[in-house]
This record gives C-alpha cells, structure tokens and sequence, in this order.
C-alpha cells in the first residue's frame, strides 16, 4: 500500500454542487405551502363570511341591491327583502359572484353604487 505524503490530508467538505451554508431543513419547522385541504378550508371560510355579510346586509336594510348570481347565466339584482325570501325558500347562491350592488343614502333617497371589497382603494398609511 503507498503511503501519502506526510503533511497531506483527504477531507471531504460536502457534495458537488452544494452551496456553502445552506442547510436542508428536516425538523419541519420551516415555512411551507399551504395544502390543498387547507386552501380548500380557507376558501369555504371565507366564502361563509361573505355569505354572513350579505344576509347580515340584507337584514339591515331591506332596501338594500345585491347582485345575486345563481344558476342563470347573468346576475340578478334584487332587494335585501327579495334576497332573504330567496334564501329563505332554500334558493342557490354562488357566493364569490354575488355581493352587494348598491345602497339608499337616505331613505327615498338615490341609491349609491358600492364597489366590491376587492376593488376598493386601499389607504396608504405614512411611514
């Protein structure tokens, strides 16, 4: 057998390619994706709020216009009182299409269109 050379030492330093200081985590405790079932659990919460908004709406004011979508092709537009009945006698709604239209300022008064949560200008807050 050939002895190496006094001084010389065989080390190894990681696998080609690895990247110094990077570490694969295995205990878990990283950040991850969310799952499909917990996607799927976070959609019906919150398609289950907007319900509760709309119904929560619709009691308040029986004048309010909310744009239901259900089984027809285009939405309805219909009063908090006409959506209640609708809900009541155990009609369809497709929640993530349905929101609220408009709103009376006053009563008799004009009704004011109301823009979707998503849609709605978000405060810029100084820093």
């Amino acid at each position: 057998m050939i002895e190496p050379p006094s001084g010389v030492v065989l080390a190894h330093y990681g696998k080609k390619g690895m990247h110094w200081g990077v570490r694969n985590d295995t205990s878990g405790g990283g950040t991850r994706k969310a799952t499909k079932s917990e996607k799927k659990a976070h959609a019906a919460h919150w398609d289950q709020d907007k319900a509760n908004r709309l119904v929560a709406a619709a009691m308040k004011d029986p004048k309010v216009l909310i744009s239901v979508k259900s089984q027809e092709l285009y939405p309805t537009i219909a009063t908090g009182k006409e959506f209640l009945d609708h809900m009541a006698s155990g009609g369809l709604l497709n929640v993530r299409q349905s929101d609220i239209y408009a709103k009376q300022d006053t009563p008799g008064g004009q009704y004011r269109l109301q823009a979707p949560d998503r849609y709605q200008k978000l405060k810029r807050v100084a820093v």
